[in-house]
């Protein structure tokens, strides 16, 4: 069992590790109170191997989904990628409503070479120093399969009760690109 604490000054940070996860992970399953979708820079190489990702976002706020940083320019490209994935059906992305839960958790599967055959992260979840957050930011990474079962258990509860929004998420994306 492997268990690390990741904070914002952590290398390899926590971007990189669900970058190289992603890349090795054929799924991967998401809860988020909160998404920019400029925030997210994923590569197509990093999500060329998951067959299955669902993002349950805690509380689906548009200004908040819509949000451009200061520090983000054009992720055009990105957003292209998210596009994309989300178009060829391995993206799933729901809101949760009235649900509620801390911290946000993340669970990926199917990753050759670790025993356990995946990880989780929970705590903070970013690719880029958390904004506007000035201070310490904490992620656990542990790869203990009875952690990661309880992860899986709530996070499959709280995705059945929720619902579908990914014409939103689309339509956001578009929004920025046409």
């Amino acid at each position: 069992m492997t268990v690390r604490l990741l904070d914002e000054r952590s290398s390899p940070s926590l971007r990189d590790v669900l970058g190289v996860g992603l890349a090795r992970a054929a799924e991967a399953d998401f809860a988020i109170g909160r998404i920019r979708l400029f925030g997210i820079d994923l590569t197509a190489a990093e999500l060329g191997a998951v067959r299955r990702c669902r993002v349950l976002i805690g509380r689906l706020d548009v200004e908040t989904l819509t949000a451009r940083p200061p520090e983000v320019t054009d992720r055009s490209a990105h957003l292209r990628v998210l596009r994309d994935f989300l178009e060829s059906g391995r993206l799933e992305v729901r809101a949760a409503g009235l649900q509620e839960w801390a911290p946000d958790f993340s669970i990926l599967r199917g990753i050759e070479g670790l025993r356990s055959g995946g990880f989780a992260l929970f705590g903070a979840h970013y690719f880029s120093r958390p904004y506007p957050i000035d201070g310490a930011v904490f992620t656990c990474f542990l790869t203990d399969p009875r952690a990661i079962a309880a992860l899986e258990a709530r996070f499959e509860e709280a995705w059945r009760r929720s619902y579908n929004v990914d014409a939103v998420i689309r339509e956001s994306i578009d929004r920025f690109l046409d």
